[in-house]
């Protein structure tokens, strides 16, 4: 196949199917069958782009499924209401990067959420990402706005892929929003996505931990500054001179723990 530096007109017709997503059973039915078709009009001519369009029919298949079948009422509730449209951006994965396959991570694919406001559910991307088995890194965009979501997702139990915490940015310009592509391996490319979105969050992550390691650390954090936020109320409250001596020693000891934990 020359190679002109445009897609073929079949391919860029392949591409605006895949990449378009709408949250509405009869436009993807309507995707669905306009693939088909495609792909039996090129089976003969042009095998490599039926194969390509194979792939893609079925993504939208696992799509369908994901958005008509799995979804329980109230989530489905929360697509009708939050969720303008999907787009499918782009995968990182070997067959797109010049990477080594990863032992955890096999693609990245990332997805625009269009939102109606600017506030997701995060039932929404549990649900998009307990269907799909992959790693996702979520873009939502409001009003000419975009934030970064992603999940640290276990895939090693692939029947029931797992996020233990989703991690974002702020809501900020498109322009400003900029995550690097680092690592030999999807692996670490992953990695580095989390940690960078962790950073722009404002975790205080220890480099020296993994990603597992440093979400057990950070729940363990926010449980102590909760405890902390609860005791010091009880004090205020309490009106026993005596009592006010014991809790005051707790909430020594429970700072203490605080400070070890966000220095260890």
């Amino acid at each position: 196949m020359a190679d002109s530096g445009h897609p073929p007109a079949e391919l860029h017709e392949c591409l605006l199917i895949c990449r378009t997503i709408k949250l509405n059973a009869g436009a993807l039915g309507g995707h669905r069958r306009c693939c088909h078709a495609i792909m039996q009009k090129n089976a003969q001519n042009k095998p490599q782009i039926a194969r390509l369009i194979l792939c893609v029919h079925t993504t939208l298949q696992v799509y369908c499924n994901l958005f008509l079948t799995f979804c329980p009422a109230a989530v489905k509730r929360l697509f009708a209401d939050q969720l303008r449209c999907i787009y499918w951006r782009n995968k990182l994965a070997v067959s797109t990067l010049n990477l080594t396959a990863g032992e955890r991570v096999t693609e990245i694919e990332i997805f625009e959420l269009c939102l109606t406001g600017p506030k997701l559910d995060e039932a929404v991307l549990r649900q998009i990402d307990s269907e799909i088995p992959y790693h996702i890194l979520f873009v939502l965009s409001y009003e000419n706005k975009v934030q970064a979501w992603i999940g640290c997702k276990d895939t090693s139990a692939h029947s029931s892929a797992k996020v233990s915490r989703y991690l974002h940015t702020d809501w900020m310009p498109e322009t400003e929003l900029s995550l690097a592509i680092s690592g030999l391996s999807l692996d670490a490319v992953y990695d580095g996505l989390v940690r960078q979105i962790a950073r722009l969050q404002g975790e205080s992550w220890n480099a020296a931990y993994s990603i597992a390691e440093n979400i057990q650390r950070s729940a363990e954090r926010e449980k102590l500054q909760k405890q902390i936020a609860a005791l010091e109320n009880k004090i205020r409250k309490e009106k026993q001179f005596n009592r006010q001596v014991e809790m005051n020693a707790e909430l020594k000891q429970l700072k203490k723990n605080l400070e070890d934990t966000c220095n260890g």
